[in-house]
């Protein structure tokens, strides 16, 4: 189950769409989720929270995100 999300911020200006602002709720939720997973799966060492804040919106709680994740890999 997903916990509450804050709105999306203006889209940065790295080509990086780290808001993915035109995404529906979601599955902007579980984008962000496969990204955190992507980094700490490809990552030989502890990944710190500020790093993983970087591939997902800003003002997302990376530590709801992990919760989730957590959640979502609990049956695999």
């Amino acid at each position: 189950m997903t916990k509450s999300r804050p709105a999306p911020s203006a889209p940065t200006n790295s080509g990086f769409d780290r808001d993915l602002a035109d995404l529906p709720p979601e599955l902007r939720w579980h984008t962000w989720m496969r990204r955190v997973e992507a980094v700490l799966f490809a990552s030989a060492a502890a990944v710190p929270r500020e790093d993983l804040a970087r591939v997902v919106g800003q003002g997302v709680s990376v530590d709801l995100l992990i919760e989730d994740l957590s959640a979502d890999l609990e049956g695999r």
